[in-house]
């Protein structure tokens, strides 16, 4: 299975027997949790609805355990039961996730089903007891839990869950400290909704609790208000300060924290809230991923999140594990988007101890990076931090597009595949070929183009653009392919087409020559833009694809770069913006070098790399353009057909 495959929007499980919950059990609590209501997620009067990421809604719930077991080294398969009456797809959960008494030191790796988690969600010493929070994918209705050594007790929490079409969006912000007092036994309020920038209408809050000198071991529990959910947010040890991140429910405008025995010291910093509306960002599921190991000290340092990992560089905010390991003095690390210093630990630790701690964190930086920040409060310590996923806004999609092409239409009904031609889409590539059949020409590219348009668009690409297959089938694939143009034998091109002009090469006698060559480039193009629905090429992106196109066995690089030339050639002269996609070897292959003094030396470029979003991204930031323009694009394959990350 995939690393694309893992992260895919699946069905969340069948109501099913959980940890001794039975079906009805189950479902019941769930429905008992779920807000029925709860808005629906619509644009606010005055404002523009915005296209969000399928599948990254929160809905919050009443913090449930959903399941308590003994785990190993070996994964054990957890499925996380179904909500009841939530229509759409599932696919990431929030668990507060708690370690007991294990054997050994070590971490606990949650991960979704099927995929081989290689970070770690909380690291502990041996006996320790300690929670922590993670947001991780749902594949087939489950996850996987396991520690790296010994065996522990694990229990998991359900917070909330992220899914189709219902709940809120996420606004992340500089971390605020909302509440400091000293909790007891008894439940104290804490209202939050219409303070310190939480709107009134907030739906939850993402919150980090401290825990400082408490006066006893026990533990915390930061639940909506009215309600005391009878799973622990954070163990502690008397004397000992630690922390954890919640997201909790609001109710009315409020939650409420309390510790199980003894009397402790409670901060309570907001991370970011959400909304039933479209205002925040929408969230992006990721294998987990570390993106970064840094050494910080009592200098802020800027940590890139962006080009050696999933996150894209249109991100609002990042979920991620931050672990410090080999801290030379006691203390805390702060983490906070680039430029603040807000008075806020993500967790403390003792010299020379392990601790981690999720974060949710804004991010910022360029259009084609962006960055964090983190410090310790003494000495200097190691830090990692290991992604599992970010949260982006509708206004720019995810930076990843899509291509539109045959595999997105089903054959013969000629509609849009949703799953090939998701909504979310950044920008569309749309596939009109060159000689492609009839049936698809006629068929399936009008509501390809119609999908296309629905992209929710970047800064620096076309919202729809246009790929042309590009290759030079030479006299003999003319004859044994009817998908194919005929070579041509003068500069005048069959069925009204152009008559090729200002030709460098001479005119076309019907020889497989560099003349006959270029002509055939102009045709390709002349009969690519003339597929009925598509417009003006005129201030449009043209991609010539190298890659799935046909080239002839006896042609050498000069007729590839003729043929090239032709085509480039007629669609500046149509304005349009003409780019190079395929892989470097194909272009050497069909090429050869190309001279300075041709036509397309300097054209963009779009990279194809055998790998996945990761690889994508990376390639972005470290790989070099085909010809001599910039590399603008990179394409992979995902979700059943080929996505296009944008470097700009």
């Amino acid at each position: 299975m995939t690393t694309l495959r893992r992260l895919a929007i699946v069905l969340l499980a069948s109501a099913l027997a959980v940890a001794g919950i039975g079906t009805a059990q189950a479902g019941a609590a769930a429905a008992a949790q779920a807000d029925p209501t709860a808005p629906a997620a619509v644009a606010p009067a005055g404002q523009t609805a915005r296209t969000l990421p399928a599948g990254g809604r929160f809905t919050p719930v009443d913090t449930t355990r959903i399941w308590r077991g003994t785990v190993g080294t070996k994964p054990v398969r957890v499925e996380v039961p179904q909500l009841v009456g939530v229509p759409g797809l599932g696919n990431a959960a929030v668990l507060n996730v708690e370690v007991e008494h294990p054997t050994a030191a070590g971490w606990v790796r949650i991960a979704p089903d099927g995929a081989t988690a290689a970070v770690a969600d909380q690291v502990f010493a041996r006996d320790q007891t300690i929670s922590a929070l993670t947001t991780v994918g749902v594949v087939d209705g489950a996850v996987l839990v396991s520690i790296k050594t010994g065996t522990a007790t694990v229990s998991l929490d359900l917070s909330g869950y992220y899914a189709d079409t219902v709940g809120s969006t996420f606004t992340p912000v500089s971390a605020v400290r909302t509440f400091t007092g000293t909790v007891g036994t008894a439940p104290v309020r804490v209202p939050l909704a219409g303070r310190a920038g939480i709107p009134t209408d907030a739906t939850a809050v993402a919150v980090n609790t401290g825990i400082g000198s408490p006066t006893t071991s026990g533990y915390v529990r930061v639940t909506p208000a009215g309600r005391d959910a009878q799973v622990a947010t954070q163990e502690f040890t008397a004397g000992r300060p630690v922390s954890n991140l919640a997201i909790v429910r609001l109710v009315d405008g409020a939650a409420q924290v309390k510790v199980s025995a003894g009397r402790a010291q409670v901060v309570m910093d907001v991370a970011g809230y959400y909304t039933a509306d479209d205002r925040g960002s929408a969230f992006v599921s990721v294998a987990p991923t570390r993106t970064a190991t840094v050494h910080p000290t009592t200098t802020a340092s800027l940590v890139p999140v962006t080009g050696t990992g999933p996150v894209p560089a249109t991100a609002s905010a990042v979920v991620a594990t931050v672990g410090v390991s080999g801290p030379s003095a006691a203390g805390y690390v702060r983490v906070t988007a680039p430029g603040q210093d807000a008075q806020v630990a993500v967790q403390s630790f003792r010299a020379g101890e392990a601790v981690s701690n999720l974060v949710m964190t804004p991010v910022s930086g360029t259009d084609r990076t962006r960055n964090l920040q983190v410090k310790v409060s003494a000495g200097s310590a190691t830090v990692f931090f290991d992604v599992a996923g970010y949260f982006v806004d509708g206004s720019t999609g995810s930076a990843v597009g899509v291509d539109y092409g045959q595999g997105a239409c089903s054959s013969p009904a000629n509609t849009v595949d949703t799953r090939r031609a998701p909504s979310d889409a950044a920008f569309g590539v749309v596939d009109v070929g060159s000689r492609t059949s009839a049936a698809y020409r006629s068929g399936c590219v009008p509501p390809l183009l119609t999908a296309a348009q629905t992209a929710v668009g970047i800064t620096g690409e076309d919202r729809v653009q246009y790929l042309m297959h590009a290759g030079n089938h030479g006299d003999k694939y003319a004859a044994r392919f009817p998908d194919v143009l005929p070579w041509p034998t003068s500069d005048t091109a069959p069925t009204g087409g152009p008559v090729v002009t200002g030709n460098r090469y001479g005119s076309c006698a019907g020889a497989l020559d560099e003349a006959c060559s270029y002509v055939l480039g102009v045709w390709a193009a002349w009969d690519a833009t003339s597929v009925a629905g598509v417009p003006d090429p005129a201030d449009q992106m043209w991609w010539l694809d190298v890659h799935n196109a046909r080239w002839a066995v006896q042609d050498d690089p000069a007729f590839g770069q003729a043929y090239l030339e032709g085509a480039t050639t007629y669609l500046e002269s149509r304005g349009a913006r003409v780019g190079i996609r395929g892989t470097a070897d194909e272009l050497w292959q069909h090429l050869g070098p190309v001279p300075a003094t041709s036509v397309i030396a300097d054209l963009p470029s779009a990279a194809i790399v055998a790998g996945d979003l990761t690889d994508a991204h990376r390639m972005c930031v470290t790989g070099a353009p085909l010809l001599g323009g910039p590399l603008e694009q990179v394409v992979y394959s995902g979700g059943g057909g080929s996505r296009v990350v944008s470097c700009r």
